[in-house]
């Protein structure tokens, strides 16, 4: 019994002790200030002072690894641009180091702005000879029928394969270089 009565009591007590917490906090708290909205925006601005030049940095450098990923997939997409992707990616580099980030289609006209002004003449014929082989190209691969099979027959690095082992024989020297050739005229094809 004597167990129940001091249970009975400490639960007593613990509700009297709050009850007398409650009050104080009452009586020595202010009543709450609503706030109005020029208040609120002037803590705002206050706080944002405060953790601007710690946060600023990061985010503008997250917005501009953005911005570059997007124009790089953007420029990339154009395969007549890869020729010049190492001078491109240079001049780039170069912009964002000095604080001056630009894209990378700005950066190409550029470089072939300098080209043409270097030598008109010979950009002219350069640009033509890239444009006939893009045209030939093209036209390799939407031909259909024997005509385009000959054709790529015909301009195939494999066509002289069979003749060159024939020729190379037992000759493993011979042969040895054989291969080397053909895997240098292979390289870069895909099938």
């Amino acid at each position: 019994m004597e167990q129940d009565n001091s249970a009975e009591d400490l639960a007593a007590f613990q509700a009297f002790v709050k009850s007398q917490v409650e009050q104080y906090v009452r009586e020595v708290s202010p009543p709450p200030v609503p706030q109005t909205p020029a208040a609120q925006e002037e803590q705002q601005k206050a706080v944002r002072e405060l953790i601007d030049p710690f946060v600023q940095p990061g985010i503008q450098q997250a917005n501009l690894a953005a911005q570059d990923a997007k124009d790089a997939v953007m420029f990339y997409s154009d395969p007549s641009v890869h020729e010049y992707r190492e001078q491109v990616e240079k001049l780039f580099k170069e912009a964002v180091d000095a604080g001056r980030p630009t894209n990378r289609q700005t950066l190409l006209a550029y470089l072939v702005g300098q080209e043409y002004r270097k030598d008109p003449g010979k950009f002219l014929e350069t640009q033509q000879a890239r444009h006939k082989q893009q045209l030939e190209a093209a036209s390799a691969a939407t031909d259909m029928g024997a005509a385009s099979v000959a054709r790529a027959i015909e301009q195939s690095p494999l066509k002289n394969f069979e003749k060159m082992m024939i020729d190379a024989g037992t000759n493993h020297e011979k042969l040895g270089e054989t291969v080397k050739e053909m895997e240098k005229a292979l390289e870069g094809m895909t099938f």
